[in-house]
């Protein structure tokens, strides 16, 4: 059975003692489909998409938070990462990364590489996968990514923010090793060492 699951994809990610139906003891293994997944730079096209998404997205979140009118958390979220992105795609120390399974545009991740209090770290400022192509394993094997190319940067720990009604991402998150740096009214700020 080991070899079918083997040439079928699956890579073994744990072995261990079992017991079988009647009491013996063997060695068992736990299977895991591999996901073909990588990171490249966002074209302009692209980004021009994940720009769009991000601010409707940050207007969402403004309007849930502060209780405020659309129009006004429209112009702070286009103000906010405006602020955040002078330079658009050519932002420095932001890598604004598009998320490819299958040769597919699945999603993205952007990143800020900043100075923090314990020395450089990763600052994880937005990351989706579109709906088409969530739960599939995308969305943890691109954070892996991303955080292997942070450590080779020199970033110490990754930080993010999670909106407290993003359960998904939570779960995502705590499974992939983050914990809770602080908690805000509207969500966490979670945290993992890289190096």
């Amino acid at each position: 059975a080991r070899s079918l699951y083997l040439a079928a994809g699956y890579a073994v990610t744990e072995i261990g003692p079992c017991q079988t139906a009647d009491g013996a003891e063997r060695v068992g293994y736990t299977f895991q489909k591999e996901i073909a997944v990588a990171l490249r730079n966002m074209t302009a096209e692209e980004f021009a998409v994940f720009y769009q998404w991000s601010v409707t997205q940050q207007t969402e979140d403004l309007m849930n938070t502060l209780h405020i009118p659309r129009q006004e958390a429209a112009q702070r979220a286009l103000a906010e990462i405006s602020q955040l992105l002078p330079d658009g795609l050519h932002t420095a120390r932001n890598q604004l990364m598009t998320i490819v399974a299958g040769g597919e545009n699945v999603g993205f991740i952007w990143s800020l590489y900043e100075e923090g209090p314990e020395g450089q770290q990763c600052f994880v400022c937005d990351f989706a996968l579109w709906p088409a192509h969530r739960r599939k394993g995308y969305g943890a094997a691109a954070l892996c990514l991303a955080e292997k190319s942070a450590a080779a940067a020199g970033c110490r720990k990754s930080v993010l923010f999670v909106s407290r009604d993003n359960t998904a991402a939570l779960a995502l998150y705590e499974k992939q090793g983050y914990r809770k740096l602080r908690q805000t009214e509207s969500g966490q700020y979670m945290e993992k060492p890289l190096l």
